[in-house]
């Protein structure tokens, strides 16, 4: 009877979710994924609930505040993206996430003109930070992967 217990207790009742939402990811690597979804769709807010009040992200631009970062994707309307080589690396509190980024889409200058993304790939870090109320990022950076023409990620 307690082999059958065990057997049973080791099979999976539930399959786990294909698609993952903001309540079923488990791991910074779905977050980041979700991040890029929730960009892709416009929201922002859900974009904002994830990122940390100290939150920092470095590029070919400089660097941006939480606010400007939010401006800066606030501008963006990505039709697609592809992220390859993903890896993650647990330290401590924190996970940090590298991988590849490409994005299709367009970027909206400060004079309302849309220009098309550059078809470059990006290599990005995303430092999560695992907080009482879920994961937050706390820092990004963004390099080009070909730094001769860089465009805004």
């Amino acid at each position: 009877m307690l082999f059958g217990g065990i057997v049973l207790a080791s099979c999976s009742m539930w399959k786990a979710p294909k698609t993952h939402t903001w309540g079923t990811a488990t791991a910074p690597e779905q977050y980041e994924r979700l991040l890029w979804e929730a960009a892709k769709s416009g929201d922002l807010n859900q974009i904002a609930r994830h990122l940390s009040s100290s939150y920092v992200r470095i590029g070919p631009g400089g660097r941006l505040d939480r606010e400007a970062a939010l401006d800066h994707l606030r501008k963006l309307r990505l039709t697609s993206f592809e992220i390859s080589d993903l890896n993650s690396a647990p330290a401590g509190d924190n996970t940090i996430v590298t991988y590849t980024l490409a994005l299709h889409g367009s970027y909206s200058g400060s004079g309302g003109d849309s220009q098309a993304l550059a078809e470059q790939p990006w290599r990005v870090m995303t430092v999560w930070h695992v907080a009482p109320h879920g994961w937050m990022v706390i820092a990004q950076s963004f390099t080009p992967v070909n730094q001769a023409g860089s465009s805004k990620p």
